[in-house]
């Protein structure tokens, strides 16, 4: 995991260093920053997800869903698994359901949707490092292997293994990669 110079926490709370978890990941991108620092904000003031949340936690949660959905047009639900160092790179249209579970330093570009088949069904794990190109879809009950990169506009209905790359519809391996490639 890249820590772009710091030690992060995966869990959420109140303390400075997991809020900004992701900012020097997206250096250039103050949208992107101004989402991800909200996002961090409502997981905090949520923890430990109860079913009793507190009424800072609606208001916190009501501004970044104001944010993230209305002006930004992302769906990352508060309550997802997200890694640190997530980038999101021209977020518009991106669609992440909430039993998704994303690993640390995965880069996200516009219109990707992860989620499941339908309503009640299994979500897609991404592991560490997965770069998930423009458009492409993780659906279903699938996982993603550490530093998979997918192409634009696949479609991943079908576990993957660390270190390929997957492109088309349906998502096909291309390549095999030696790690750190």
């Amino acid at each position: 995991m890249k820590n772009y110079g710091r030690t992060v926490s995966t869990t959420p709370g109140f303390r400075f260093s997991w809020v900004f978890q992701d900012f020097a990941a997206n250096a250039h991108r103050p949208r992107t920053r101004l989402l991800l620092v909200t996002f961090r904000l409502a997981q905090a003031a949520r923890h430990p997800f109860s079913d009793r949340p507190s009424l800072l936690s609606y208001f916190v949660t009501a501004w970044y869903v104001f944010i993230s959905e209305w002006v930004f047009g992302m769906e990352l639900p508060v309550k997802t698994h997200v890694g640190s160092a997530l980038q999101i790179v021209h977020g518009f249209g991106l669609v992440i359901n909430v039993d998704s579970r994303l690993g640390s330093d995965v880069v996200i570009r516009q219109g990707v949707t992860i989620g499941n088949k339908g309503d009640g069904g299994a979500s897609p794990t991404v592991g560490d490092g997965v770069s998930i190109g423009s458009g492409a879809c993780v659906i279903g009950a699938v996982t993603i292997g550490a530093r998979v990169r997918i192409g634009a506009n696949a479609v991943v209905v079908t576990d993957v293994p660390e270190d390929v790359s997957v492109v088309g519809n349906p998502g096909r391996i291309l390549q095999n990669r030696a790690p750190g490639v």
